[in-house]
């Protein structure tokens, strides 16, 4: 038996040595900090092929980084443009690691380095998704915000409801047989068309706007670090209402 721990002991050292080494090859193709250029996102769209090719250094804040679009944006609507961005990946040449960032960074203020590719601006290359940013290296976070304070680019909005109507106690059995907990809210899209949520949250004010979700895509596809609730999209089978609850 101390034979067998050793040796998982040693498997454990090696792995997690193995998983730093990797890490720091993927930051070694990366400029440092200090050697980023910094400079406005207004600037760079007004000289795109002067700075092309050039890791800068940028403020602003993200966007809902949900799905296709994920984008740098000024601090306040008219103070000028948004930049699309990709996360640079843990290991290069792969996308591994770019969504667990978008859900750690969401709707954060934040100072970032990135590569700026001007083909979207000055060839007029691109008829979809413009990244003008490569390889953002998020490198510190100025502030958080829930999903109800975040800026939400081009994501359709479909705001959330509180429900307390005939149907709640049929919801919320379902929730129950499934293992959720009794002190679960219901939340709904409302008519022609509804969608039914179940949120949990965690012990503070309704007026906290981490509390409970704003919209259908932050209950079920793009909260923020700051949100302090879990929701469950609420189905209808043969005429039952079923829960999900991930494990």
């Amino acid at each position: 038996m101390p034979i067998r721990l050793l040796a998982v002991g040693v498997s454990l050292v090696v792995a997690g040595f193995a998983a730093g080494w990797l890490l720091a090859e993927a930051r070694a193709v990366l400029p440092a900090h200090g050697e980023a250029l910094a400079i406005s996102a207004s600037r760079l769209m007004a000289q795109p092929k002067k700075f092309a090719g050039q890791r800068v250094l940028l403020r602003g804040r993200l966007s809902e980084c949900l799905g296709w679009e994920c984008a740098l944006c000024p601090e306040a609507d008219d103070l000028g443009p948004c930049l699309q961005l990709t996360f640079r990946p843990l290991l290069p040449g792969t996308g591994f690691g770019s969504q667990e960032q978008e859900a750690i960074f969401r709707f954060a203020s934040v100072v970032l380095t990135a590569t700026f590719d001007a083909t979207c601006i000055t060839d007029g290359a691109c008829l979809d998704r413009q990244v003008v940013l490569h390889d953002t290296e998020v490198v510190e976070v100025t502030r958080r915000r829930a999903n109800a304070e975040g800026f939400w680019r081009d994501t359709e909005q479909t705001p959330l409801i509180p429900y307390d109507g005939a149907m709640t106690a049929q919801i919320l059995f379902a929730l129950k047989q499934a293992g959720g907990s009794a002190e679960a809210r219901v939340f709904t899209t409302g008519l022609p068309n509804p969608v039914y949520v179940t949120c949990t949250s965690g012990p503070f004010d309704d007026s906290d706007p981490g509390k409970w979700p704003a919209t259908l895509a932050a209950a079920l596809r793009a909260s923020s670090n700051a949100d302090w609730f879990h929701c469950q999209e609420v189905r209808r089978v043969d005429g039952s209402f079923v829960v999900q609850i991930p494990e």
